[in-house]
């Protein structure tokens, strides 16, 4: 009997990577030039469980219209990268259409005592947000692993959060990208990480400098304006955005501690498209995925 039972679990642990999901908006699909509706469409076709929103956009529609869309294309909805100071307002509609987390996608601190403030003000929310079933997270890109008193910020951030009201989605290849042993991350923060980014990266850049979007620039159509110097920088890395599994992280290893350590969402996230047709490598990063 234990060995179908230890069987039957196998099973069920393989069945948790057909889940995975894709990042719409300015980032997974920037090169598709579809409308919004085509991109969900798109994520319906090409296999990928649901979407995760970007940017607080969710194609101008109401909770009704999101929820009739979603069904046409046969997918969900499962969290949305908003600003802190649009948290409460997306909150409603994040619900009403059955996203389980609602994510800060990155916020500007440079010091312990900046990210303190930051904690406190993401218990103050995630309380509220916990009240309505959802879960209020934090995303990384590289600066959070700048170092203040020899820890990341973004431990210090971990740290100072209540594990009741506020989760970590982990951009696995920023962190890489950042010079981390990314493993050794997840392990130390174990019940604290419930999301992972899936995105790859072949170079090293290290700890960015951390960037008050609230101070930038924002052109015609609401995007930031980049200097010189930062468009090169981007560049950069958009040419490092790898075919999953040929960068810097093991992710066979990376994902089997992932679930060891309570990991519940995997989320598709590519900057750029290797291939000629982005299609083509959202497809393979989900194949990717779901063979590990």
């Amino acid at each position: 009997m234990l060995y179908y039972i230890s069987i039957f679990q196998k099973k069920e642990r393989m069945k948790t990577m057909e889940k995975v999901y894709l990042q719409m908006a300015s980032y997974s699909m920037s090169g598709s030039n579809l409308d919004f509706e085509g991109q969900l469409a798109l994520t319906g076709k090409m296999g990928y469980t649901g979407v995760e929103f970007a940017g607080s956009n969710y194609g101008g529609m109401n909770a009704e219209q999101l929820n009739a869309t979603l069904k046409k294309y046969g997918i969900g909805a499962i969290s949305a990268h908003v600003r802190l100071e649009n948290v409460l307002k997306d909150l409603p509609l994040i619900k009403a259409v059955g996203c389980k987390y609602i994510i800060v996608a990155s916020h500007y601190f440079t010091n312990e005592a900046e990210t303190k403030a930051l904690a406190a003000q993401m218990n103050e929310i995630g309380k509220k947000c916990r009240e309505e079933g959802i879960w209020l997270g934090y995303h990384n890109h590289t600066a959070e692993f700048n170092t203040d008193g020899g820890k990341y910020l973004l431990e210090i951030l971990i740290e100072n959060t209540d594990p009741q009201y506020v989760v970590f989605q982990i951009d696995a290849g920023w962190a890489a990208a950042a010079g981390i042993d990314v493993i050794a991350f997840f392990k130390k923060h174990a019940g604290r990480i419930k999301l992972i980014h899936a995105n790859e990266s072949d170079i090293v850049i290290g700890p960015e400098k951390p960037h008050n979007m609230a101070d930038r620039k924002l052109d015609e159509n609401g995007r930031p304006v980049f200097s010189e110097e930062e468009m090169i920088l981007r560049k950069k890395k958009n040419e490092a955005d790898c075919p999953m599994g040929k960068g810097l992280l093991n992710w066979n290893e990376a994902i089997a501690v992932a679930r060891e350590i309570g990991v519940e969402e995997y989320i598709v996230e590519r900057r750029h498209s290797y291939a000629p047709e982005l299609e083509t490598s959202l497809k393979e990063d989900l194949e990717f995925l779901r063979k590990i």
